[in-house]
């Protein structure tokens, strides 16, 4: 008797799926990131996205494990963004919790890691915000290095707020 060594169709479906979405993620730019229900965002590779004069756009909201919520982040500037130009990031955070929340000593700021992965944050900002209040923030930074630069809304809240949390990758040439 010749066993039948063929994978069955239930096993070829799933990794079929597995594979679209994960190729999806790598081949795709607009796909960086994948929400499966009761598990964290996977990311593959960092969405890679040419500036526009309106800029790149998480509009949110997301709330994370301080009750921080974060919406319409972006980060604005030239469509083709060369060394020695100026981005503009954008973003609004709320406090989703019923106590006030004070954001020392580094603040709400930008994360920014260089081309080279050095630590770039900027726009530090001191800011309490009560229960339901909100913030606008807004910074700017001039690049000055060629390469991928990353950018995230970031926050000091007795420990740092979630790395990377929504990230934006921009090609400056």
């Amino acid at each position: 008797m010749e066993a039948n060594h063929r994978p069955t169709m239930p096993i070829l479906y799933v990794i079929a799926v597995l594979a679209w979405l994960l190729l999806g993620c790598t081949l795709c730019p607009w796909l960086g990131e994948i929400k499966l229900p009761g598990l964290p965002g996977l990311f593959v590779t960092p969405a890679i996205t040419p500036v526009t004069p309106t800029g790149r756009v998480y509009a949110g909201p997301d709330v994370s494990r301080d009750g921080v919520e974060v919406t319409r982040f972006s980060v604005e500037g030239p469509e083709r963004v060369r060394v020695g130009g100026r981005l503009t990031v954008h973003f609004t955070l709320r406090n989703t919790t019923s106590k006030e929340m004070v954001f020392k000593p580094y603040g709400i700021l930008v994360g920014c890691r260089d081309p080279l992965g050095a630590n770039r944050d900027f726009g530090h900002r001191e800011v309490s915000l009560k229960a339901g209040a909100s913030y606008d923030f807004v910074a700017s930074i001039q690049v000055d290095k060629a390469g991928l630069w990353h950018f995230w809304p970031g926050y000091y809240l007795e420990h740092w707020g979630p790395y990377k949390w929504h990230e934006i990758v921009i090609q400056v040439e």
